[in-house]
């Protein structure tokens, strides 16, 4: 059995007024407001890093610019090929993303990105393509609720002409008293034309959190897997904990 480390973050950043740059290697922006309100990566990732529609970290270099106290934007040029593969192969990755809160509690985002296509590696150019990546999401928070909603689509995947997937994830979680909480979720992927049918599948999850205290939480979940090929229903039962530094 081999057990390879990688790094994830090695960064320079810089900061003046309201933009911030970033270079090395960085976290990408294509999800990670999704994640940051989900907020329960240690029981399962966001849906677009679940099912590999990116890689939470690349190298490269990224902007963001706050415009004001409810709009900013953000644009990204990456590697295209995640933080274990730092070799620029297929072309690189490029990304804008604009987030916008209306109101107090409030939160739309809209993200899209092109990854290239390297010709000169196939001479079959009919059957690769660039990979083509949108992402909407809105989040509303009040109090002790959350709820949030992501619609994304992939062009392309793994730049095979014509293999898009889809999905969507619903999540929300109440705070209770006394460092409890429950939540729930659910996600929803396929692909056009049944093309990878045996990886389409409906995800529900839903269980308890509490917080130990700053450092250690646990939660026991339920989780239902349908999986689309096969028509038949998994159930799990698992035990979460996260130990944060």
């Amino acid at each position: 059995m081999h057990r390879i480390g990688f790094i994830k973050n090695a960064m320079i950043e810089w900061r003046y007024g309201n933009l911030c740059l970033k270079g090395g290697l960085i976290g990408t922006t294509q999800f990670k407001h999704q994640e940051s309100f989900w907020g329960k990566r240690y029981l399962m990732k966001s849906f677009q890093d679940e099912y590999k529609f990116g890689s939470s970290a690349d190298l490269g270099v990224s902007c963001e610019y706050e415009w004001s106290n409810f709009i900013y934007t953000d644009f990204i040029v990456l590697n295209g090929e995640g933080y274990k593969n730092l070799q620029i192969g297929k072309g690189l990755q490029y990304g804008l993303g604009i987030t916008t809160k209306p109101f107090k509690n409030l939160t739309l985002r809209v993200y899209a990105s092109y990854n290239e296509y390297n010709k000169s590696e196939t001479n079959e150019e009919n059957d690769y393509k660039g990979t083509t990546n949108i992402a909407g999401f809105i989040g509303y928070e009040y109090n002790q609720l959350s709820i949030g909603a992501e619609y994304n689509y992939m062009k392309n995947t793994d730049f095979l002409y014509n293999k898009n997937k889809m999905g969507i994830s619903v999540y929300t979680s109440i705070e209770l008293k006394h460092n409890f909480n429950i939540f729930a979720r659910y996600d929803y992927l396929y692909s056009n034309n049944d093309w990878d049918l045996e990886n389409d599948l409906m995800n529900g999850l839903c269980g308890v959190e509490y917080k130990i205290n700053k450092y250690i939480r646990i939660s026991p979940n339920f989780r239902v897997i349908y999986k689309m090929n096969n028509k038949i229903v998994h159930p799990y039962f698992y035990l979460n904990m996260s130990f944060m530094i």
